[in-house]
């Protein structure tokens, strides 16, 4: 291949100076393109009529984490970490939705059990309706030893929640600095309980602006036209001039088409 693709700058020098698969200069990196338009219209504040739908409490603190259980993710991490914050007289204690399905529910079932979390971690399974699931959350947590984009983070800052997450593959890079982003070291239950802790007595949502950064910034749009420009650059390498001319003058969009038969 003359040019291979990765997700962030962290997995384009993982893969070159760790792995050794090439050389720096063949990979580009293309952010993902997502459709996070709807999820910016979500109000920030959580909606009680989608907790009653999802059968979550009301009136309590409720973080969510979404995605497969399998052991990559960790969320005996998160189940651990949900433990080891106190609960306090004048506080309600925090709640954990999992949203998602896979090899470790049975056993990560049990493990909130004997931690005497049984009430507090509520399992929605595998759902299509992310607007609603979203909309009933305070926050999303992410408890992963490795990441590539992180897509449920990015889903949760364009619908408005403040987010709690290892700092691990390209979720520094994304999220590193910005204040509705609590990064914890990967393995480390008691600084992930802190942050979730922290992240709910604080209630530091993402701004407006920082929404439409990331809606923009992952745009499906946009996705289209770095992928434009790097067939147009190794069209004109490979001495195909007049071909990159006319990708360059084509409409960046994709078009529908109907047929009138």
């Amino acid at each position: 291949s003359q040019r291979l693709v990765v997700l962030t700058e962290s997995q384009a020098e993982e893969l070159s100076s760790v792995h050794r698969v090439a050389e720096r200069d063949r990979f580009q990196v293309i952010p993902l393109g997502l459709d996070l338009a709807p999820l910016r219209q979500l109000a920030p504040e959580p909606d009680q009529s989608a907790r009653q739908q999802l059968g979550l409490p009301a009136d309590v603190p409720i973080v969510g984490v979404v995605g497969r259980l399998v052991p990559i993710k960790r969320h005996d991490l998160l189940i651990e970490a949900l433990g080891r914050i106190p609960v306090e007289a004048e506080e309600s204690p925090i709640h954990l939705a999992v949203i998602g399905g896979g090899e470790r529910e049975s056993a990560l079932v049990s493990k909130a059990k004997s931690l005497g979390l049984g009430d507090r971690v509520h399992w929605l399974g595998w759902r299509d309706d992310l607007s609603t699931t979203l909309s009933a959350l305070d926050a999303v947590a992410l408890s992963s030893d490795d990441e590539g984009t992180p897509v449920a983070l990015l889903e949760a800052v364009a619908a408005g929640r403040p987010i709690v997450s290892t700092a691990v593959g390209g979720v520094g890079e994304v999220f590193r600095g910005k204040a509705y982003a609590n990064l914890t070291p990967p393995s480390d239950a008691d600084a992930l309980a802190r942050a979730i802790r922290d992240v709910i007595k604080t209630g530091l949502k993402p701004s407006d602006g920082e929404r439409d950064e990331v809606v923009r910034r992952f745009a499906v749009d946009r996705l289209i036209s770095d992928v434009r420009e790097l067939y147009q650059e190794e069209l004109s390498r490979a001495g195909y001039a007049s071909l990159a001319n006319q990708s360059r003058e084509a409409s960046p969009r994709l078009q529908k088409t109907t047929s009138t038969n």
